[in-house]
């Protein structure tokens, strides 16, 4: 059994991973529409001059948005070299540092997202690709440090803009949930740091075929940072309503466990969910969000949706008891736990 949940963790958050690397953010310019903004570009050779990496990237990004780093690995031998995966450090001006190893791991080319690779094959004259991305949700300026092959690229710099902050806490709030689409309908929040009192439903009001995810009774609380031209909002659900004593949001990868350290674990059934949207004048864009979630053991199943980049995914069912965790989407993952029945006494 135990195999079994560490292979359901490991796949949830991989999965999530890809969720977040494979789809495009929410509505909103996106960083190439700024047209004041130029490509720039970093290179060196690697492997004992065998093959150049070349990272280039937007010199401005809108707060929100994803910083999108293109990675090329070209062989410039005649044999057949083996390549580790490109990642990146990105250093806000506040200091945050935000390493691409540490949560969301490496892109892999979309030919091969089932099983991802740790390393790339290149052949001869050949040049491989990919890009990873991260939802903006730092004020800048950025630094971003690429590197492949075990060395570092020449620093990339990139200017982080928003057109201003929402006009007050309540418009902030509107704006929130409207973009979590359905899933704070009803457990709205009021106030920032003030909790309320209220039940998760199917999130965008579309109920799983056979009606099997009743409502759930949750606590919702929203808190708000300033970061000058855009304000932070992070969102987080408990479900049961009760405290979780030692539960903690680690930054910077808007996580609710220590990065690469296991998953908080309480008495099932539990629920936490940790959302993070950039809010500005114009609109909320989720940037990053974690879930933990375990039930009563059964053999029933509960209906679960994944966050997709721009929306709700459809349905999946989920065997009852499964312990899961999710990180590395800008959404969550929400198990209605409401349908795995209690142990009977």
């Amino acid at each position: 059994m135990g195999a079994l949940v560490a292979l359901a963790l490991g796949l949830s958050v991989w999965l999530g991973s890809q969720r977040a690397n494979a789809t495009e953010l929410r509505s909103g310019a996106a960083a190439s529409a700024w047209p004041f903004a130029k490509t720039i570009s970093s290179s060196r050779v690697v492997l004992g001059g065998r093959a150049r990496c070349t990272a280039s990237v937007k010199s401005v990004v809108e707060a929100g948005q994803a910083v999108r780093v293109r990675f090329g690995v070209h062989n410039r031998s005649r044999e057949l070299v083996t390549v580790r995966l490109p990642w990146l450090v990105l250093r806000a001006a506040d200091g945050t540092a935000f390493d691409t190893r540490t949560t969301l791991g490496p892109h892999v080319p979309p030919a091969d997202t089932r099983h991802p690779p740790l390393y790339w094959r290149v052949r001869p004259g050949a040049t491989v690709r990919a890009v990873e991305a991260i939802p903006v949700r730092w004020r800048g300026p950025l630094q971003i440090t690429p590197a492949c092959a075990g060395r570092t690229l020449p620093v990339l710099r990139v200017r982080v803009e928003a057109p201003g902050p929402p006009a007050n806490a309540s418009t902030a709030i509107a704006e929130v949930v409207a973009a979590s689409e359905g899933l704070l309908d009803q457990c709205r929040p009021q106030t920032p740091g003030v909790v309320v009192y209220g039940q998760i439903d199917a999130p965008d009001g579309i109920d799983a075929p056979d009606g099997s995810a009743p409502p759930m009774d949750a606590k919702c609380s929203l808190s708000i940072t300033s970061e000058g031209r855009f304000w932070l909002a992070q969102a987080l659900v408990l479900i049961p309503p009760l405290p979780f004593p030692g539960l903690q949001i680690w930054q910077p990868y808007e996580t609710l466990w220590q990065p690469d350290g296991p998953a908080p674990s309480f008495s099932p059934p539990y629920e936490a969910i940790v959302w993070e949207f950039v809010v500005n004048e114009n609109w909320a864009l989720p940037v990053a969000a974690a879930t933990t979630v375990d039930s009563y053991l059964s053999n029933q199943t509960a209906q679960a949706r994944y966050w997709i980049g721009n929306g709700w995914g459809g349905w999946e069912s989920v065997a009852c008891g499964t312990p899961l965790v999710d990180a590395g989407s800008t959404g969550p993952l929400v198990e209605f736990i409401s349908a795995c029945p209690a142990p009977a006494l």
